[in-house]
């Protein structure tokens, strides 16, 4: 094999690393987010139909979370349940 050609396990390998930099870039952004409550970075990344289940299993769609972010910012892993 030359230099330049790569087989498909290599291939399978960059591929799984460069998804793995991907993954731990948004988790390190989302993280960054959270501290500093950035609500322009969650409304940017967020899908429209973004759904966040509670530990108390009340759900937010995206405007309430946005709306909480907010006003509440650090605060969402507390919400009580109504």
């Amino acid at each position: 094999m030359s230099e330049t050609s790569v087989d498909s396990d290599q291939l399978s390998d960059e591929s799984e690393a460069s998804t793995l930099a991907t993954l731990r870039e948004l988790n390190a952004e989302t993280t960054r987010a959270f501290v500093e409550s950035d609500i322009a970075w969650y409304a940017d990344h967020l899908s429209d139909d973004f759904v966040m289940a509670a530990g108390n299993g009340r759900r937010l769609d995206k405007t309430e979370f946005l709306r909480r972010m907010a006003e509440e910012p650090g605060v969402l892993c507390g919400l009580a349940a109504d």
